[in-house]
């Protein structure tokens, strides 16, 4: 009797899947020689494996790096440097916390609703470091439309002229950006604005203002949502809340501010605001909102972020040569320093009751002044920290003489009690920030857009150092 072959064996009873089958399979299809169908084979599992992997180191590579980022061009050598410089600061085997693996990037850019050479230097640079870093996110600071901003028969033309054209660049259209008010914005129609994120010109979604003022949480993943749609409400573990404020309407409830009353100046545009977005009603609800959202962070509710970033237009604190100048001198107006005093009141209460619980301090984005900076606020056991960046294209302005980088802010106001102001970073060029947030820190490179290598870095701390 002939000893059987394996074939033979193979074919009587039912196997497992396995290679084998997968040879025998593509065997029976191209009929080639042994040795054909086995380089083949390998050759095709090999891009498999490729392809399976990939996108798993790709991921890594995004998120740490030991070298020159990827693809960054020549001109962005100094963020490259800097962005290597925090990957190894914050890497695991340099920190306790293993959750620092994980990194959250997103960008922001403010005062660049505007079709200038600075806005499209800005511009340019925005889509060719997005490119390479992909952020999760982009935050819009306000000041949108430059200079009385939107109203609804001219919307969509603005819109195309101002946003769609000037960040129009391949590596930004599926980017979502989340977009506060500021007090040109005021000067037109803001519903205007709100509406285009529902709006069938809004390609991808990618303008992203459901309402006045709103919620974004982000997790880890870089996954985002803003308030208003399930996946706000369904994001567990979310790493940072954002409350995105309107410093405008935030003025209207502040002593001695009228409705429609001329006398009382809140800006030199104060003849453009509308009681229906910048009154004394819509003023006590929107600053209703930011402290139930605060309240919130701070006594550690339930799936209560450990971040907060309160994001607004006008800056907190500020040591640009208008904010820290008397009202008759061009400063600041009566409405301007009531709600800058109330605000800084708040996030100091806020923030130490947050960080006695062992959580980061509060963090506050702003735009308004032309510059680049960040400004410390300390007390004995807890910080909060002001963050500008207004450089996205309009005119740079000037700092205070009495302000240097470094030192302690002498122009600033004292705010909240036993508090004393910082000022780490101050300068100003056209151009936007790169953030980067993990467990323990919260990273910012204020990217020079013209490549002269003037990038800053500053770093936030979850505990004080």
């Amino acid at each position: 009797m002939a000893m059987a072959s394996f074939d033979d064996i193979y074919a009587s009873k039912p196997q497992p899947f396995s290679l084998h089958t997968l040879y025998r399979i593509w065997s029976g299809v191209v009929k080639k020689s042994y040795v054909y169908n086995t380089l083949i084979g390998i050759l095709v599992l090999s891009g498999l494996f490729l392809f399976l992997f990939s996108g798993s180191s790709s991921k890594s590579s995004a998120r740490h790096f030991s070298s020159v980022p990827p693809n960054l061009p020549p001109s962005f050598a100094r963020l490259a440097s800097l962005l290597v410089d925090i990957h190894k600061e914050a890497s695991p085997t340099s920190s306790s916390n293993g959750d620092d693996d994980n990194v959250l990037r997103f960008f922001s850019i403010g005062d660049f609703g505007v079709n200038t050479a600075g806005a499209r230097t800005a511009a340019l640079a925005l889509a060719n470091v997005t490119a390479s870093l992909r952020p999760s996110f982009i935050v819009g600071l306000g000041d949108n439309f430059y200079p009385t901003g939107v109203e609804k028969h001219s919307a969509q033309r603005q819109f195309r002229q101002n946003f769609e054209s000037v960040y129009g660049a391949q590596a930004l259209r599926s980017v979502p950006w989340f977009m506060a008010l500021g007090d040109h914005d005021h000067c037109g129609d803001v519903g205007a604005q709100v509406q285009y994120t529902a709006s069938s010109s809004n390609k991808r979604r990618r303008w992203r203002m459901p309402a006045q003022w709103f919620g974004v949480r982000a997790n880890a993943r870089g996954e985002a949502a803003e308030s208003g749609t399930n996946a706000y409400d369904a994001m567990k573990n979310a790493a940072v809340q954002f409350v995105f404020s309107d410093t405008v309407a935030g003025e209207g409830s502040m002593p001695g501010v009228e409705d429609g009353d001329g006398s009382t100046r809140r800006h030199m545009y104060d003849r453009c605001y509308r009681p229906d977005a910048a009154g004394r009603a819509v003023s006590e609800e929107h600053n209703a909102y930011v402290e139930r959202e605060l309240e919130r962070w701070s006594s550690g509710a339930d799936g209560a972020a450990p971040w907060m970033i309160v994001v607004g237009h006008r800056p907190v604190l500020s040591a640009t040569r208008r904010s820290c100048a008397p009202p008759n001198e061009g400063g600041l107006s009566a409405a301007e320093m009531l709600h800058r005093d109330y605000r800084i009141r708040k996030y100091a209460d806020h923030s130490e009751r947050a960080q006695r619980a062992d959580r980061p301090p509060l963090v506050y984005l702003g735009g308004h002044d032309h510059t680049v900076q960040h400004i410390e606020s300390r007390g004995a056991s807890s910080s909060v920290h002001f963050l500008v960046n207004g450089v996205g294209g309009y005119d740079l302005h000037a700092f205070d003489k009495r302000c240097e980088a470094g030192a302690s802010a002498s122009c600033l106001p004292l705010g909240a009690v036993g508090h004393e102001h910082k000022l780490h970073v101050a300068s100003a060029y056209y151009g936007f920030a790169v953030h980067e947030l993990r467990a323990s820190r919260f990273d910012t490179i204020f990217v020079d857009a013209e490549g002269l290598g003037r990038d800053v870095r500053t770093t936030v701390f979850r505990k004080n150092v």
